[in-house]
This record gives C-alpha cells, structure tokens and sequence, in this order.
C-alpha cells in the first residue's frame, strides 16, 4: 500500500466528513476544519522532499487505530476534528505554495491549507524514540504507534482526548503493561478511570 491508498482507505472519508460544517458548533459559522486528503497528501509529500522528519499525531491518529468504517462516519459514531497534528523534528521549511504560516508560539506552529484546512504542528527535538504504526510507516505515511498515542492521550486533561481515549479501549482495548511504562500520577488516575468505565460498560451489557 503506498501513500495515496493509505490516506485514501484510512483519512479520507474522516476528513470529508470533518470538513463539513460541525453540528455542535451551530452558531460559529467559521469553525476551524482539517484540509482535505488530497491536501494532506500533498503536504506530507513536500515534508519528506524537504528532509522534515513527521508523525502523523492526536485524534487522526485514533482513526488509524480504531480503522473507523464509512458506516460509522456517516453515523459521526466518532466526533469530527477542527485540524490535523503532525509531530515534527525541528526546523520546518516555508510553508508549500498557496499554503500560509500562523505562529502560535516557539513551539506550536499552524500551516493552513488552500482550502483553509488547518494543520498544526508539535515540533521535538527528535521522533526517532516515538513508536509507529507498521502499517503507515511501509506506506510511508507514519503514524503514532498505539502504545505511544494511548500514553500521549492518557497525559491529557482535555474532554476530547479522554473520548479518544474511551473510544481507543473500547474498540482496540488498553495496550499490555502500560502502567510500566512509567506513568505520571494524572495519567495512572486517568487510565483508573477508563478501566472503571470499560467494566461499568461490561456489566451494563451483560458481558
């Protein structure tokens, strides 16, 4: 599978439906949105051409894991994103043609897309540590390995994250032995919680 399939099977109907205008956001007419497949495609492209080391990140990394069918988008079983976040090596290039560059602060950068899709970027010291998905890193396409993005998710506060999170344990389950993998007090409080919620669920359907 190259770059384009793999976008096209996993990234392409989420993005679609995200870029359509979120129903829980009724009164902002101007709600921040991903840019397209086609979009992403291309930006991922120009990164690798210019050297950039990336990781696709966050909730379009969730999709991959939880490998969401086009029946459960149509259905928005799963909550659409407002941009795409990719974890990068420092140094990033100027944005491609016809993209522009928003800087939120050292460490946070936001390129928007032709199509006003928002793409934000984490930028580390290096991603060689960070585990990825074998399956996106042969199509070239890399994507946060589960382990990795479960840790990462759990180390959010953020109400979103803690769905993504629910949806990742419900669907894929809680990775093996990831209480070893030195976690802080806020994410052992946090994986306790999902734990409790995954047997609350399995009573409450009499499994």
């Amino acid at each position: 599978m190259n770059k384009h399939q793999f976008i096209e099977k996993y990234f392409a109907p989420y993005l679609e439906q995200s870029r359509r205008r979120n129903p829980f956001l009724a009164d902002d007419q101007f709600a921040a949105v991903p840019p397209s497949s086609q979009e992403l495609e291309v930006l991922l492209t120009y990164l690798s051409k210019k050297g950039v080391d990336f990781i696709i990140g966050d909730t379009l990394a969730a999709i991959k894991h939880l490998k969401v069918t086009r029946q459960e988008i149509h259905d928005r079983v799963y909550r659409p994103i407002s941009n795409i976040v990719l974890l990068v090596s420092p140094n990033l290039p100027r944005p491609p043609v016809n993209w522009r560059k928003i800087e939120e602060d050292s460490r946070k950068i936001c390129w928007v897309s032709p199509s006003n899709g928002c793409v934000k970027f984490s930028q580390i010291g290096s991603i060689e540590n960070i585990e990825q998905d074998p399956e996106s890193k042969k199509a070239k396409c890399p994507v946060v390995g589960f382990r990795n993005l479960f840790k990462m998710k759990l180390k959010s506060e953020k109400e979103r994250d803690l769905l993504d999170l629910m949806s990742l344990a419900r669907v894929v389950g809680v990775p093996e032995n990831i209480e070893s993998r030195q976690l802080d007090e806020n994410q052992v409080r946090t994986l306790h919680f999902v734990k409790l919620w995954l047997q609350t669920r399995s009573k409450d359907k009499g499994e």
